[in-house]
C-alpha cells in the first residue's frame, strides 16, 4: 500500500509532465486514461494497467474505493457496471490504500478544478499553487520538488 507521501510524490512527478489538463475533447470532462491510452489525471497516475478499467471514467475515485472495498467484501451490486470493474477497483483500493481516500479525492479535485479551463495558459500555474499549498496546509507531508513547483507557479 501507498504511503500519503509516496502518492503525493507520484502526482507531483505526474504533474511536472504535463502540458494541461487531462480532459476528453468529446465531452470536456476530466479522465483516468487518455485516447492514447496514456495515464490522464492525478488519480490515473496512480493507476497501473492492470488497476484501470474503462467502467471508472466518469466516476470520482471515492466510489472506485467504495466499490474496491465492496467488492473485497463479496458484495457483487457492482455500481461500475460489472463484477470484472469490482474486481479491479478493489486491486487499485489495495495499492493506494482505502485510507487515504480523502487525500486522493482532495487530488482529484484540485486536477479537475483547475482542468476545467482546459488549455488555458494559467493551468500549470494553479495547479502548482495548490498543489504547494498541501505541504503547507501541514497535511504531514514533505516538500517535494518545491523549486520546480514554485518554477511552473511563476511562469
Amino acid at each position: 500500500m501507498l504511503t500519503k507521501q509516496e502518492i503525493y510524490n507520484r502526482v507531483i512527478d505526474h504533474f511536472l509532465t504535463m502540458e494541461h489538463g487531462a480532459i476528453n475533447p468529446d465531452n470536456n470532462a476530466c479522465v483516468y486514461r487518455m485516447k492514447d491510452k496514456s495515464k490522464g489525471c492525478f488519480v490515473g497516475a496512480l493507476m497501473d494497467d492492470n488497476m484501470y478499467h474503462p467502467d471508472f471514467e466518469g466516476q470520482g475515485v471515492a466510489l472506485i474505493l467504495n466499490e474496491g472495498l465492496a467488492s473485497k467484501l463479496g458484495d457483487t451490486l457492482c455500481e461500475l457496471g460489472t463484477d470484472e470493474a469490482g474486481e479491479v477497483a478493489t486491486k487499485f483500493m489495495e495499492y493506494v490504500g482505502y485510507d487515504n481516500g480523502d487525500f486522493l479525492d482532495h487530488l482529484q479535485t484540485i486536477h479537475d478544478y483547475c482542468a476545467l479551463d482546459g488549455d488555458h495558459p494559467y493551468w500549470r500555474s494553479r495547479v502548482s499553487k495548490e498543489l504547494i499549498k498541501i505541504v503547507e496546509d501541514n497535511n504531514g507531508l514533505a516538500p517535494y520538488k518545491k523549486e520546480e513547483l514554485q518554477a511552473v507557479r511563476q511562469s
